[in-house]
C-alpha cells in the first residue's frame, strides 16, 4: 500500500477516536481455509459496543469499493463501514443504502495525504526564504533598523518599543515602512512571527556586513601587492 493509502488510515483512526470508537485492529487479514482472501482496513468498536470492519479510501468511493467492505464484513462477521469522500457516482450511493453499510464522508482537505502536506510546506519554507532573500536592507532608514534591532532582542512589543525609544504611534508606521521595504514573507503581525523575521534579517545584515568587510580587506591587500609589483 502506497504512503497515500497509510496516510489516509491514520486520519480515519483519528476521526474514530474523536468519536468515541476504540480501535481494535488495522490492516486484519481475512483467511478462509488457509488461505488469505482479502484484508480489513481497520476493526473499531463504536460507544455502544457495535464492532465494524472499516474500508479507508483516499478518493470516492465506487459500487466495487462497496461491495468489497460489504463481502469482507461478511466474512468476518461485523457491520461493514467505508470512510471516503464521497461516492463516484449514484449507483453506489444506491448500493451503499441497499447492503445497509454505514458510510463517514470526510471533506475533500480532510484526507490530504502526508506527501502532500510535506509538499505544501516545502512550498512555504521556500516562498519565506525568497522573502527573505528579496529584502533590501539599504533601503531602511536609522530609525527602521532600530525597531529591527529592538524587535530582535525582546521579548514584547512593549519591549521592543522601549528599546527603540518610540512610541506605539511611531513604532506601527515603522514596522509598517519595514514590511513594505523588506517584503515580509510573513504576513501575521504577531510578536512571534515579527521578531523571528527581524532575526533573521539582522542576522543577514551582519553576515552582509561581514562579507562587505572581507571583500575590503582583500582588495586592499591586492591593491598592495599590486603596488609592489
Amino acid at each position: 500500500m502506497g504512503s497515500k493509502g497509510r496516510s489516509g488510515e491514520e486520519i480515519a483512526m483519528r476521526l474514530l477516536q474523536s468519536l468515541g470508537y476504540e480501535i481494535l485492529e488495522t490492516r486484519k487479514e481475512v483467511s478462509l481455509e488457509g488461505t488469505g482472501v482479502a484484508e480489513i482496513d481497520i476493526t473499531a468498536r463504536d460507544p455502544r459496543g457495535t464492532v465494524y470492519a472499516i474500508e479507508v479510501k483516499s478518493g470516492k468511493a465506487s459500487v466495487s469499493d462497496i461491495r468489497q467492505v460489504y463481502a469482507n464484513a461478511k466474512l468476518v462477521g461485523l457491520k461493514p463501514m467505508i470512510i471516503c469522500k464521497g461516492f463516484s457516482d449514484r449507483s453506489a450511493e444506491v448500493a451503499i443504502k441497499r447492503f445497509k453499510i454505514r458510510s463517514l464522508l470526510l471533506p475533500e482537505y480532510y484526507l490530504i495525504n502526508l506527501e502532500d502536506v510535506k509538499e505544501i510546506v516545502d512550498e512555504l519554507v521556500a516562498d519565506i526564504l525568497l522573502g527573505f532573500e528579496k529584502a533590501d536592507l539599504r533601503a531602511l532608514n536609522e530609525e527602521e533598523m532600530r525597531v529591527l534591532v529592538g524587535l530582535s532582542e525582546v521579548s514584547s512589543f512593549s519591549e521592543a518599543m522601549t528599546k527603540s525609544g518610540m512610541n506605539r504611534k511611531a513604532f506601527g508606521r515603522a514596522i509598517g515602512e519595514i514590511r513594505k521595504k523588506c517584503h515580509f514573507p510573513l504576513k501575521r503581525s504577531g510578536f512571534m512571527y515579527l521578531s523571528l523575521q527581524a532575526k533573521n534579517l539582522i542576522r543577514r545584515s551582519r553576515e552582509e556586513k561581514m562579507l562587505r568587510e572581507i571583500l575590503e580587506k582583500v582588495k586592499s591587500i591586492d591593491e598592495k601587492l599590486q603596488s609592489r609589483k
